[in-house]
């Protein structure tokens, strides 16, 4: 707030209401795995999938499904990066140069590695 010429205050203008600023994600926190697996848990909702991803979190292993169990068509830079041993870095490099041994589609901007592809590369069987 600052003072305006005849003494009235006056809020500073913004392109965000004060309703959209408080509902922003600066100081919000997110559920870790481990609360997200209790919360499906809580819920009935005990997959094996679930399972397996509750002990990769007790492992301390990150939390992507193996190749052979794959069912999406492609997946993010994480998980590729993951799969090759790779930085997530290098995936974007290989992305933006076209010099890697995979090509990623682009999808509204976003890298999807074929997961065909990483199977490949990496000779897992589907």
């Amino acid at each position: 707030m600052f003072n305006a010429p005849n003494g009235a205050n006056m809020e500073i203008a913004t392109h965000r209401g004060p309703d959209v600023r408080e509902g922003s994600t600066a100081g919000r926190t997110f559920p870790t795995l481990r609360e997200l697996i209790a919360a499906e848990k809580k819920a009935g909702r005990a997959t094996p999938l679930l399972r397996e991803l509750d002990a990769m979190e007790k492992q301390g292993a990150p939390p992507f499904v193996s190749l052979d169990r794959e069912t999406r068509v492609g997946v993010e830079t994480d998980c590729a990066a993951f799969h090759l041993n790779r930085r997530p870095q290098t995936l974007r490099c290989w992305a933006a140069f076209e010099t890697g041994p995979l090509r990623p589609l682009r999808i509204n901007g976003r890298l999807m590695w074929p997961t065909a592809a990483l199977r490949k590369l990496c000779g897992v069987a589907p």
